[in-house]
């Protein structure tokens, strides 16, 4: 299906949108009615070009399929400029609707050339756990998705639909469609000890105590406080060292199928 910002009139996207939909999007006109406070008859006339919403139910669609905040304001600037009852107002959002597809063509070009994010754009993504659960996430094809997103995260819509709004804006993700995927921008590894590397540490510790408190099966904890030489304490650590170098030739080809997350801890007091 062809993206939002293809689409030129909000109902040909709806209709675009729901016809993309599992089984055709069967009953999604009766669940958007229920959200928009209105008769399902209402819904297939605005979807047939015979009405509009007014823009309260514009917006309130907008989150009803999980659009962006700049998604959003595309879609209002659609509502607007299909309730214009004049010429001279629907030039004027017509104007305001190249525009904003012109400014984001202008964003896209620049993301092209950069390759990897900058220090601002890093500490935001590293001092968020669910940045990078998201990022990963859309990497296995069945959370592609933001409902899927929605329906496995732990989180408000909000915050998903912020974190995908910064990835894309980064070009860490690309939507294609309403489908995300990997796109073209890169992340450096923070240096150990900068605040970006411990917050990072601390927030997916975070999680792994959370994993502790819902003890799923194939979810695996183990600590041990031990009293040893330090000739072995040496060996543990290359047996540590040994073990990544294993795990990074491993990733690379595994296909996407789970998120994990692998934390190990060896320290002194």
């Amino acid at each position: 299906m062809k993206g939002l910002f293809e689409h030129r009139d909000y109902r040909d996207f709806l209709n675009d949108y729901i016809e993309s939909l599992p089984r055709k999007g069967r009953g999604i006109k009766k669940n958007l009615a229920r959200h928009l406070y209105c008769q399902t008859t209402h819904i297939s006339q605005v979807l047939g070009k015979r009405t509009n919403f007014t823009l309260e139910q514009g917006v309130r669609a907008a989150d009803f399929i999980h659009l962006t905040n700049e998604e959003k304001k595309y879609f209002m600037i659609l509502l607007n400029l299909a309730r214009a009852g004049s010429k001279g107002l629907e030039d004027f959002y017509e104007d305001e609707r190249v525009g904003f597809v012109k400014q984001r063509e202008r964003i896209k070009e620049k993301l092209k050339t950069q390759k990897l994010l900058d220090q601002t754009q890093r500490s935001k993504y590293y001092n968020n756990w669910y940045f990078s659960a998201i990022h990963v996430l859309v990497s296995i094809p069945e959370f592609s998705y933001p409902q899927a997103l929605i329906d496995f995260l732990p989180l408000p819509d909000e915050k998903i639909l912020e974190a995908l709004s910064f990835l894309v804006d980064t070009g860490l993700l690309e939507k294609e469609g309403e489908k995300y995927q990997l796109g073209p921008s890169g992340l450096i590894k923070p240096e150990v000890n900068s605040d970006e590397y411990k917050n990072f540490l601390k927030n997916w510790r975070n999680q792994a105590i959370l994993s502790i408190d819902r003890a799923k099966t194939k979810d695996h904890h183990n600590t041990i406080v031990i009293s040893i030489s330090q000739e072995d304490s040496d060996k543990i650590e290359k047996l540590i060292a040994e073990f990544f170098r294993e795990v990074d030739v491993l990733i690379p080809e595994s296909k996407e199928e789970n998120l994990k997350v692998l934390s190990i801890d060896f320290f002194g007091l």
